[in-house]
């Protein structure tokens, strides 16, 4: 679990290397495969996506696309149809309430806990969207970004 963890994280490192040194598409490729790996860098994804998109640079969506494209045929090759159950998986298990996590610690202070992930949810919406902000005046905080996002998380994966 930990190493997709570093894998997610080592991809979207280099993404950003990449694209200081003006190589866009394989930035692009980056993300594709941060994002094929663990889902959670798609925050720090779209803040980038808007920071660039601002400044009129290249996003690397042509290699995002055509990274994705592999991965998927790579994926349906090995595994068929069956890697698309992943995604219920990872529903159902964002459904279970967890004993770790923010909204776990308000539950043991009394806060119930639908109030708990709402009361994070509408927070981690109002940090995003000034992150966005942000990143759109030309800011970009990808480290706050994800540190609000683990901590509105309902597990601390």
């Amino acid at each position: 679990m930990h190493f997709h963890r570093i894998q997610a994280t080592a991809h979207a490192a280099a993404a950003l290397v990449l694209a200081a040194g003006r190589r866009t598409e394989l930035a692009g490729a980056a993300w594709a495969a941060s994002l094929a790996i663990k889902w959670v860098p798609v925050v720090p994804w779209v803040l980038w996506l808007l920071h660039r998109r601002a400044r009129h640079q290249p996003l690397g969506l042509r290699g995002f696309a055509v990274a994705a494209a592999a991965l998927a045929a790579v994926a349906f090759a090995r595994f068929g149809d069956a890697w698309l159950h992943v995604f219920a998986t990872a529903a159902n298990e964002g459904r279970r309430p967890s004993s770790i996590g923010v909204p776990a610690w308000l539950g043991h202070l009394g806060v119930p806990h639908r109030v708990a992930l709402a009361a994070l949810s509408i927070a981690l919406v109002i940090a995003l969207a000034a992150l966005a902000r942000a990143a759109w005046r030309g800011r970009l905080e990808l480290g706050i970004a994800s540190g609000a996002f683990a901590l509105a998380q309902e597990r601390l994966n």
